[in-house]
């Protein structure tokens, strides 16, 4: 009687040294997620009186950075300040980029966000500008 227990536990031994032998043994721990990305930081030049490129799609956490290198002044406006939480790079003559100025904003959340040049664009009459113009598309 004392065979049968003894048995059993032979047979889960070698079960355990046959399993942990051809690699099905139990599935290894989880290797820790990688380091965060950097948050990416994407850029806008303002020249020849428009924003290139017009249109840029970026991450949630992304700084874009708009620079001015025209020799005129520009701004960086946003259609819905309510939206971007932001009255842009400042509609005050006094805060107009001059040439080789910069003005940064990091977009949180998803969605269209839509900007324009006080001084070189004008209203279309639907609540959008015609003119110089552009989007952020955050994902």
């Amino acid at each position: 009687m004392r065979s049968v227990p003894l048995l059993g536990i032979t047979l889960a031994a070698i079960f355990l040294i046959t399993a942990c032998a051809d690699g099905s043994g139990p599935p290894p721990s989880p290797t820790p997620p990688p380091n965060p990305t950097p948050v990416a930081t994407d850029r806008v030049k303002m020249q020849n009186t428009q924003f290139t490129p017009r249109v840029i799609k970026v991450r949630a956490g992304t700084t874009v950075k708009w620079t001015n290198l025209d020799a005129i002044e520009h701004t960086v406006t946003p259609v819905d300040k309510v939206r971007w939480d932001s009255l842009g790079s400042g509609d005050a003559p006094t805060q107009w980029l001059k040439n080789n100025d910069s003005w940064s904003f990091t977009f949180t959340k998803p969605g269209e966000y839509l900007y324009y040049c006080i001084l070189h664009a004008a209203p279309d009459g639907s609540g959008g500008y015609i003119g110089m113009t552009g989007k952020v598309i955050v994902e």
